[in-house]
């Protein structure tokens, strides 16, 4: 496999909030100037429009390479174990559609997640439930906060597992294009009493 630039990494200028590369800004992008997220910041393992990751990607999501999964949680766990601000802080899968499950016969955050608790010690917790929903590859970033409303829901019991262990959340997802998933989920934590979460993404779209 060739050696794929990472974006977290790199020595570019970049966004500290969505991780985009700056051009002429500075500290933070245009685009995050506009909004408000509740998360803190994002952190992308590498950049989607890169071929080859893109690719990665879309076999582990849709072509069933469930192995490739353990690539990813090794990517992951790196920034998780060497960042010191991020030790022992619980980590939560994105949530997968009923849609998707039915379609592909598993949820693939869910799956790498199972990966980074057993074999790098991370603690994983499944916090979130999503009901069938509006494919959003279309919608911007406004419309695809509307299209989730009410369509996620969190597990108390697992929302207090995590609250005994931190404050703290890291938010785990594939891709983060608007960002609108990490947004609408880190504000259901924040409004289930943790004080700050941090987003962590495969990809930066």
């Amino acid at each position: 496999m060739e050696v794929i630039p990472e974006v977290y990494s790199d020595n570019t200028n970049r966004c500290q909030i969505c991780s985009r590369e700056l051009i002429s800004e500075i500290e933070i992008c245009t685009i995050c100037r506009k909004r408000e997220y509740h998360f803190t910041q994002n952190i992308s393992l590498w950049d989607y429009n890169n071929h080859c990751i893109k690719t990665i990607i879309h076999n582990y999501k849709f072509k069933d390479k469930k192995k490739i999964a353990h690539f990813f949680a090794h990517s992951i766990s790196k920034i998780y174990n060497t960042t010191a601000d991020f030790k022992d802080i619980p980590v939560i899968p994105a949530p997968c559609s009923r849609k998707r499950i039915k379609k592909y016969g598993w949820d693939h955050m869910k799956y790498l997640s199972a990966i980074l608790s057993k074999k790098y010690c991370v603690k994983t917790f499944n916090v979130f439930t999503k009901k069938k929903t509006k494919d959003q590859k279309e919608l911007d970033y406004e419309k695809r906060q509307t299209a989730l409303l009410n369509q996620i829901k969190v597990c108390g019991k697992n929302i207090s597992k995590c609250l005994e262990i931190s404050n703290i959340a890291i938010f785990i997802d594939d891709v983060f294009t608007t960002g609108a998933t990490s947004n609408y989920c880190s504000k259901l934590l924040l409004e289930h009493d943790f004080k700050k979460v941090i987003v962590i993404t495969l990809a930066l779209d």
